[in-house]
């Protein structure tokens, strides 16, 4: 003789399927996010006088983490930023064009993989010399005032221990 299951039994089966079949489709599907920024900032970099920026996306998720220009606009700015708990991107997208010659410049930058795991309080930043283009993370960890001019195009540098990731990979 079969005992009448508890309603508790099918309220816990149910809970079971449900994880069973949300693992592995409803974490792939959920982009990573962590507390972090984005940023340019052209005057403190030196850029903002010699490039028109024309537009910039950085992951693609958010609106505030891209513009492009208008057709009554001559730019999209030299500075901004956005701090929060944001999606990791996983590309760079930038498009300027030099003053000087009108010449137009764009690139895509492949950010997979050079990233760390744990961006908490992180910071992507790029810097334009010209037709290149430079991207960084800029970490939490104060720049140690021994370090009078660092090597780096970004102003960010000076403060804080920054990488670049583009061009480049310097490893930490």
């Amino acid at each position: 003789m079969r005992g009448k299951r508890s309603p508790w039994w099918a309220v816990i089966s149910l809970l079971v399927g449900l994880v069973v079949l949300a693992g592995p489709t409803g974490c792939a599907s959920q982009p990573r996010v962590a507390d972090h920024s984005f940023s340019f900032h052209g005057w403190n970099d030196g850029w903002a006088e010699k490039v028109d920026l024309l537009a910039y996306n950085y992951g693609g998720k958010m609106r505030q983490l891209s513009a492009q220009v208008r057709p009554d606009q001559r730019t999209v700015g030299s500075q901004s930023g956005t701090h929060g708990v944001i999606p990791v991107g996983d590309f760079l997208y930038v498009k300027w064009r030099l003053r000087a010659t009108g010449e137009m410049f764009e690139k895509t930058v492949d950010l997979k993989g050079k990233l760390p795991e744990d961006m908490k309080d992180h910071e992507i930043t790029f810097v334009i010399d010209g037709g290149d283009l430079y991207v960084y993370l800029v970490t939490p960890t104060p720049q140690p005032p021994s370090v009078r001019k660092p090597p780096l195009r970004t102003w960010r540098a000076r403060f804080n221990v920054a990488r670049e990731i583009y061009p480049t990979l310097q490893q930490p």
